[in-house]
């Protein structure tokens, strides 16, 4: 993956607060293999996982926004979206808003949220005509039922 000029910095300001912690040594050369790939503006299919668990950690815990303002976060995001856990994030909202489109024009007659677990939410949807059922999660959106002709 090709790293943008802006995308740069918060990925290598995040390596280093991440390398400066780890007592592991295979874990710091894992790192740093990460770290020169950044600092190269290439990351290799390898590096990915790596990446991806730092960039996780980062944007879920605030941290990048913290450190790096709304700005930096963007650009974390950006990155994160083109990786292959990102990219199957994405598809996941992508089928979700597929069939919250075949709801247009239907009346909305009932709309609640619930907890499914830890980090984990259900969304139902009633309308006059359909009752959608869609999990969110960590893992994604995904639609979990959908009934028609109610």
């Amino acid at each position: 993956m090709r790293l943008l000029e802006d995308e740069r910095p918060v990925l290598l300001g995040e390596i280093d607060a991440v390398a400066q912690q780890l007592r592991n040594a295979e874990a710091r050369e894992v790192y740093a293999e990460l770290r020169a790939a950044v600092e190269a503006g290439e990351v290799s299919e390898g590096l990915m996982p790596p990446l991806e668990r730092l960039l996780e950690m980062g944007l879920e815990t605030g941290r990048i926004r913290q450190v790096h303002t709304a700005h930096g976060e963007m650009a974390a995001l950006r990155v994160f979206q083109r990786t292959p856990q990102g990219s199957a994030l994405k598809a996941t909202c992508d089928a979700a808003n597929e069939a919250l489109q075949s709801l247009q024009e239907h009346v909305i007659e009932g709309l609640t949220f619930s907890v499914r677990g830890p980090g984990a939410f259900s969304l139902s949807l009633e309308t006059d005509q359909t009752t959608l059922t869609i999990h969110i999660d960590r893992h994604g959106v995904r639609v979990r039922s959908m009934e028609v002709g109610l």
